[in-house]
């Protein structure tokens, strides 16, 4: 499990995130062609893994940036899902969640950036934008 599984099953538990996207509309790394919009892909940016403080240490820390891109068809689905400052549904169903999530024990989910909304070069009039994420969690030793 990763910080993209954190990531994913939180929002897959989100009741605005699920208003505003189906079930099949949320994936790791990247959307499939032919994927229902809007829809939301969560990918791994970075991850650094702590040494163990012993040998006695049953985890090893572990913190992995996470960026997640909403793509959407119009503009205000975008806004709703993608608000700057983690206001959107997105950034409510992830930022600041702590626990055990995914498996994974010692989750703790923080809000780092809103990028900027980014042009389609393909023609299709697709909107999009992405949130970063700092993950941490305990990974087994």
């Amino acid at each position: 499990m990763t910080g993209v599984d954190v990531i994913l099953t939180l929002l897959g538990a989100s009741p605005d995130a699920t208003a505003l996207v189906a079930d099949g509309s949320r994936w790791a790394y990247r959307l499939p062609e032919g994927t229902p919009l809007p829809g939301i892909a969560a990918r791994s940016i970075s991850i650094s893994r702590m040494s163990l403080a012993d040998d006695a240490a049953t985890g090893r820390p572990v913190f992995e940036r996470v960026r997640v891109t909403g793509v959407c068809e119009n503009y205000e689905d975008l806004q709703a899902l993608t608000a700057v400052g983690g206001q959107g549904a997105i950034g409510k169903a992830c930022s600041g969640k702590r626990g055990d999530v995914a498996g994974l024990a010692g989750v703790s989910v923080v809000y780092e950036s809103t990028g900027p909304d980014l042009d389609d070069d393909t023609g299709a009039d697709l909107y999009s934008r992405s949130i970063d994420f700092f993950v941490a969690y305990t990974e087994a030793a």
